[in-house]
């Protein structure tokens, strides 16, 4: 499958795949994203105020951050259908705990969330959507406008997806690569407990054997 560009691009997609154009129905895909949500509860700094999630596609991570995280969320994507139905998934949640913004990383309004002064940032499986340019500009526009200590960053290690040096660079030196695990590998994930230690903590390797990398991007002194 391609990879859309636009809020009707995206969609059409999930008009035409019954609200789930990536499948994550599947147990791989779960896996991944239980993975995803274990990284973030071990990393979140504790002065954390609110969790800003952007791309929440069908909304399977924000249950997760719903039913777990204490946090108030704001769950963003750039697809008016996609948001339709997370909001009806989600329509017992009071706003005190969960609101919803539409729109993509270039252009979305931002003056709703600027009263939270520690907000953590979720670019989960998103952000290579975006080229490079634009990748880079959405990160300096989130830093600039939101002064966020923290970016959880996730997706394919693969050319033309998420580059590890590339990402580094769109960054500050006020920030680091603080923390990198893989969240599934190319080749299924038969030996991924006794694998992935050894590529957390070997940038070669993981470009090799490493699907789905997520990585937290934290700022010094905060």
């Amino acid at each position: 499958m391609g990879r859309a560009r636009t809020g009707k691009e995206f969609d059409s997609w999930f008009n035409q795949s019954n609200g789930d154009p990536w499948g994550y129905d599947g147990e791989r895909i779960q896996k991944r994203l239980h993975r995803s949500f274990e990284f973030l509860k071990k990393n979140l700094k504790p002065e954390t105020d609110i969790l800003i999630e952007f791309g929440a596609f069908n909304g399977d991570f924000t249950e997760k951050l719903v039913k777990d995280a204490a946090l108030p969320i704001f769950c963003n994507d750039i697809s008016s259908v996609a948001l339709s139905k997370i909001k009806s998934r989600f329509s017992d949640i009071p706003a005190e705990k969960l609101n919803f913004i539409e729109g993509d990383l270039l252009s979305i309004d931002l003056n709703v969330i600027r009263s939270f002064k520690r907000p953590a940032v979720l670019l989960l499986e998103c952000l290579y959507y975006l080229n490079k340019n634009e990748q880079h500009e959405s990160i300096s526009r989130l830093i600039r406008d939101l002064s966020s200590p923290s970016f959880f960053i996730s997706g394919p290690v693969l050319d033309g997806y998420l580059n590890e040096d590339e990402l580094k660079s769109m960054f500050p030196a006020s920030y680091k690569l603080v923390k990198i695990e893989v969240l599934n590998l190319k080749r299924g994930d038969r030996f991924f407990n006794l694998i992935t230690p050894i590529l957390n903590r070997s940038k070669l390797l993981r470009q090799s054997c490493a699907n789905q990398v997520i990585y937290l991007f934290s700022k010094e002194n905060s």
